[in-house]
């Protein structure tokens, strides 16, 4: 498989998966051996017995369908056995949720307008956690959130030479400052 565009957290972590759950489970096997029955036995396997996340199942569904299709690609297989495989219904994971009078109440205590609009930030835009995090203390100005630091480790997108700064300028007056 291709890996010259996995991030090292990407890398790490497919590498792990594919170590431990594919060529742990199918070893040796030749892939002229292997069929869609098995492949789905397999991850049917995954899902509900051995009880793995929606994210580990996913992972090894896309991993095993991408490698096999490659071996298709490249003629090693006469036809693809994970062409046909579909993704196993997996277990919901509950997602903790703070409730909104503790919410508000973390809002009220928070003293630093800084502090408070980069929680608002991340309250009510959603980013990941990568995201979040990407935003530097320093990003506040006192008066506008102004991020200035990428919030990749990466390479800028095709034709970005340069980071972008822009200045938020904030509308509001929160409520909950002090």
């Amino acid at each position: 498989m291709r890996r010259g565009s996995w991030s090292p957290t990407y890398r790490k972590t497919n590498t792990y998966n594919l170590e431990h759950y594919l060529i742990g489970h199918f070893g040796d096997l030749p892939l002229r051996n292997l069929s869609t029955f098995e492949i789905q036995i397999w991850l049917n396997n995954v899902a509900e017995e051995q009880d793995y996340s929606d994210s580990v199942v996913r992972s090894c569904f896309n991993n095993i369908r991408a490698i096999t299709h490659l071996a298709r690609k490249q003629k090693f297989l006469a036809e693809d056995p994970g062409e046909d495989v579909t993704m196993p219904i997996t277990k919901i994971s509950e997602k903790p949720v703070m409730a909104i009078d503790l919410m508000l109440l973390l809002l009220g205590a928070i003293e630093d307008l800084g502090d408070l609009c980069l929680m608002l930030v991340g309250i009510f835009s959603g980013p990941h956690a990568s995201e979040a995090m990407g935003f530097q203390w320093k990003s506040w100005t006192g008066v506008s959130l102004s991020p200035t630091a990428p919030p990749s480790r990466g390479s800028f997108m095709k034709g970005v030479s340069r980071p972008r700064r822009v200045d938020l300028p904030l509308q509001f007056r929160s409520p909950y400052a002090r």
